[in-house]
């Protein structure tokens, strides 16, 4: 009976660390998948050029809103337009 007792207790831990190591294992690979992910599209961010100009808005010297932007695929730079003439620059990129 002890014999028996000891192999079941045996066999028991072994499910038990078995499948505590299968969760933990799992979880590692979960976490590995999300950052090799999350690695990638940083990656791909670092290598594209955004056809998309950056845009911000600050004030000039006598305290008026003014835009400017930024065009990183063409290397482009405006500066200080008012909101109306920002809006028919921005129209106009996409009308080419």
């Amino acid at each position: 009976m002890k014999a028996s007792l000891n192999y079941s207790l045996q066999n028991n831990n072994q499910l038990y660390w078995s499948s505590l190591t299968l969760e933990r294992l799992t979880a590692l690979q979960e976490s590995l998948k999300s950052g090799a992910q999350k690695l990638s599209k940083e990656l791909i961010s670092l290598f594209t050029v955004s056809t998309e100009p950056v845009l911000w808005k600050s004030t000039d010297s006598q305290s008026q809103e003014v835009w400017s932007a930024y065009e990183e695929s063409s290397g482009k730079r405006i500066q200080n337009l008012s909101e109306a003439d920002m809006r028919i620059w921005l129209e106009n990129r996409h009308n080419l």
